[in-house]
């Protein structure tokens, strides 16, 4: 019996495939169609290498991983010359015989601004090596705009690492 012969099939196909081992669902569903019912014609049938679309996971994290790439190694420089502009008031300051009390709160802010560079540039270093890692294991993505971003993002990074 043919219906039979679909169930059976279906069945050990199934049992073969661990949907949590594709990358989505997109990927499950190609899988399942094309295997399954390989001669019916879908209304929307799936292509065998399709597009990626920003509603896609894994560009949305790209996309996301890559603005903290980009927002610590900015703000990792406007610390460092914060704190460059902090050292010269206080030379200035001491130059001009300023009160004691308004160079005390000035070297205060500047040991501030001396803690946030070190702090700054270790989580820069955490999103450096998350964002690499991702581009190592999504190279199917390596056409989008999205992946070429995260490249050059990298990059211009890699001037602010210790």
């Amino acid at each position: 019996d043919l219906f039979s012969l679909q169930v059976s099939h279906f069945c050990s196909f199934i049992h073969h495939l661990n949907w949590r081992n594709c990358k989505s669902r997109v990927q499950f569903r190609n899988n399942f169609c094309t295997t399954i019912f390989p001669c019916l014609p879908f209304k929307n049938q799936p292509s065998i290498n399709p597009q990626p679309t920003m509603s896609d996971p894994r560009l949305r994290q790209l996309t996301i991983k890559t603005g903290v790439v980009k927002r610590l190694s900015k703000e990792k420089t406007v610390y460092e010359k914060e704190v460059d502009t902090q050292r010269n008031r206080i030379d200035k300051l001491k130059a001009a015989g300023s009160d004691d009390h308004v160079l005390r709160k000035q070297e205060e802010v500047l040991q501030e601004c001396m803690m946030m560079v070190p702090d700054c540039q270790r989580r820069l270093a955490k999103a450096f090596e998350e964002l690499t890692e991702m581009i190592k294991s999504e190279e199917e993505l390596k056409e989008t705009s999205q992946y070429i971003a995260a490249e050059a993002a990298l990059e211009d990074a890699k001037v602010n690492l210790p």
